[in-house]
């Protein structure tokens, strides 16, 4: 699989961050007063948020296309060949790797089938040919399933529903680019709720927030970044950026940690 460009640098990131001295997060001055304790957060500024929109239209786009991106650090992504394939060497073992789990399954459309009770669903290539994984959908997404051709590459996020009638199960499945804009949005409000200083759950999320940050002190003023992002990866990956990102990450990263904000490394 494919990496978007965020992922690579996040990565470094993360690296950069790493070999910095950090400061236990859960250390107390010695003190035997009380303060009044100030309030974690940091407020992006216009130029930090415009950054941001482009940045998470890029992800959207790299989702919907194949990369592996920043909106997947809490769904894994496998092939209906994939989990097929473990279905048939032994179901238990793909129960506890998929049932009720939720998940993105990327393949090509066997066919569609009417179902019962006008229960539309798809079925994926897999390991059988005559028995494929089977995507079900809720009924609201009956137009785009409609419209689905057999041998089209589709992609879906699913939870898992276990092995019947020979097949791995795929239920409240979601075509990809309907999920990418929950995703994308979920993302953006992840950064918002951390620098406002509320708990997350990934640690990327806190990173990427470094990033972002980091990334709109070292971009050009005049860096399309900051407006219509047209030409914003190019402008993120030249080397003099690069060079400049890797001096003010962690720099931003102590920012944050000092106004009280958590980042784990």
């Amino acid at each position: 699989m494919a990496y978007n460009f965020f992922v690579v640098i996040l990565a470094a990131l993360f690296i950069g961050c790493s070999s910095q001295q950090d400061t236990p997060q859960n250390e107390v001055p010695n003190s035997t007063t009380t303060t009044i304790e100030k309030k974690k957060s940091y407020a992006l500024n216009k130029r930090e948020l415009l950054l941001l929109d482009n940045i998470v239209k890029f992800e959207k786009k790299a989702l919907m296309s194949g990369a592996k991106t920043m909106l997947m650090s809490s769904i894994p992504a496998y092939t209906s060949a994939e989990i097929a394939n473990i279905y048939e060497d032994n179901q238990t073992a793909g129960d506890q790797k998929f049932l009720n789990k939720s998940f993105i399954v990327r393949g090509d459309i066997a066919k569609t089938i009417s179902g019962t009770g006008n229960d539309p669903y798809v079925t994926l290539y897999g390991s059988n040919p005559v028995s494929g994984p089977q995507v079900h959908f809720q009924k609201f997404l009956l137009r785009k399933i409609a419209a689905l051709k057999k041998g089209q590459a589709a992609a879906f996020a699913c939870n898992g529903g276990g092995f019947a009638a020979g097949a791995a199960m795929f239920n409240d499945c979601l075509p990809i680019e309907d999920y990418s804009f929950i995703a994308s949005d979920k993302f953006k409000k992840g950064i918002l709720r951390f620098l406002n200083g509320e708990p997350v759950n990934q640690k990327d999320v806190p990173l990427s927030a470094v990033l972002i940050i980091a990334l709109a002190r070292v971009l050009p003023e005049n860096a399309t970044c900051f407006s219509t992002g047209e030409n914003c990866e190019q402008e993120i990956m030249e080397q003099s950026t690069q060079e400049k990102l890797k001096q003010q990450a962690p720099s931003v990263k102590d920012e944050l940690v000092a106004m009280g904000l958590k980042i784990l490394l």
